[in-house]
């Protein structure tokens, strides 16, 4: 606020001593007013011999064990109109030779003590594999105070063909169609999860 409404962060890790872990980043924004826009970018070694690619059905991916870029872009802006906040983001990340673009934009409307949120996400994944997920969801939020509010979200997250993703936490089947540990089975591949939560949040 006292450099023209510029603002930034920048982040440094050390690998300390291991091919894998070091990370740097950085992150430049401008408000003013209703108005707020920043972008950042950062890169990581990391190890893919270990990423998870389970969730895709039979993936060409062939895993290195030495350190390789992870690479992350983004940039993000809203501007509030008094009567709806509008919101967007986009993100590019990169590893090996795969590339992963994500956008998503989202309204919120002020009503009374509460306010409405929508939202809309796609992931488009490119390279060796390519698929797009979407996800749209729909929340309210009821300010009971200044600390407390009660609120409730719907959503629907639509798979690609090649990824089983779930709104909720996913369990290993054990006896029967018990899970251990998840809320649901997850989906098929290009299958449907769909969600509602309700809770409430205090502010200590």
């Amino acid at each position: 606020s006292n450099i023209g409404g510029l603002y930034g962060q920048g982040t440094v890790g050390a690998a300390e001593g291991t091919a894998a872990g070091r990370y740097i980043g950085a992150r430049l924004g401008f408000a003013a007013g209703p108005f707020d826009i920043a972008a950042a970018y950062s890169t990581e070694r990391v190890n893919t011999g270990g990423f998870n690619v389970t969730t895709v059905s039979g993936a060409p991916f062939a895993p290195v064990a030495n350190a390789t870029a992870y690479k992350t872009a983004n940039i993000g802006g809203s501007f509030n109109f008094g009567f709806v906040k509008l919101m967007g983001y986009y993100q590019q990340e990169e590893v090996l030779t795969y590339e992963d673009k994500i956008a998503s934009v989202s309204l919120v409307v002020p009503l009374g003590q509460g306010e409405i949120k929508v939202g809309y996400d796609q992931s488009k994944l490119s390279g060796p594999i390519t698929n797009t997920s979407k996800k749209a969801a729909i929340g309210y939020v009821y300010n009971l105070s200044k600390r407390t509010a009660v609120y409730s979200t719907a959503a629907v997250l639509d798979n690609g063909s090649r990824s089983r993703m779930s709104l909720a936490s996913v369990g290993t089947s054990t006896v029967g169609s018990a899970n251990s540990g998840g809320a649901v089975a997850a989906p098929t591949l290009g299958g449907r999860s769909k969600g509602v939560e309700f809770g409430v949040r205090h502010f200590f």
